[in-house]
């Protein structure tokens, strides 16, 4: 995604940042992600050193080296993980958003081959309220969901028959950002939903067209 297309669409969700939790947020993730491309190039080049070096006192300091660097980059998932918690809690705070809810990584044992195995539960959940509608955004790997506003209790919901070229329209946005994208548009109600791969990447995007499909509410008096 372009940098400055996506700074334009921050600007038109009138997403209003708090500079401090964005270098906050920044420099964590950079201290993630050189802990995670770091010690594995550090463990490999201790592996390959025995190898050359090939002599029982290298081999059981080594040994010890990898051990520590194994533990810790197995520990330091946890710091990782709430890292990624807050950084995403500080990138939805300017839209009014709050981070309700992250996915639980589980690790059970694979019985059939005798080691312990793991797997995510649970979503990315996001919500709050715009422009005095209800958000709620739901993440997955594969799947992203957004919702504005309620629908009706018990009213029939059926898809928007709008493709890429519509939603293009609406938002500003080149038709190649609308793949596997499809809409429910209802009374008080829309409802956007992308499948694909890292899908909850263009949250801002997904919300924008949801915004967009919606008229604005008129003030009560």
């Amino acid at each position: 995604m372009d940098r400055k297309r996506m700074e334009l669409i921050q600007q038109r969700l009138t997403l209003v940042p708090n500079p401090e939790a964005v270098l906050r947020s920044q420099a964590a993730m950079r201290q993630v992600r050189l802990v995670y491309f770091g010690v594995p190039v550090v463990m490999t080049a201790v592996v390959i050193s025995m190898f050359v070096v090939q002599t029982t006192t290298y081999s059981m300091v080594g040994a010890g080296i990898l051990g520590g660097l194994g533990l810790l980059f197995c520990g330091y998932f946890f710091y990782a993980y709430g890292a990624m918690a807050r950084a995403a809690s500080d990138t939805v705070s300017g839209l009014g958003l709050k981070l309700v809810a992250m996915p639980t990584y589980l690790r059970v044992p694979d019985f059939a081959g005798g080691f312990l195995g793991g797997f995510t539960v649970g979503a990315v959940t996001y919500r709050g309220v715009r422009h005095g509608r209800a958000v709620h955004i739901v993440q997955e790997p594969k799947l992203a969901a957004t919702l504005v506003g309620e629908p009706p209790s018990g009213a029939p919901v059926v898809a928007n028959p709008i493709g890429p070229a519509e939603m293009a329209a609406l938002t500003g946005e080149p038709a190649k950002s609308w793949r596997r994208v499809s809409v429910l548009l209802g009374d008080g109600f829309a409802a956007v939903r992308r499948d694909g791969n890292a899908a909850g990447k263009w949250m801002f995007h997904d919300l924008l067209l949801a915004e967009a499909l919606l008229p604005p509410l008129t003030p009560s008096r």
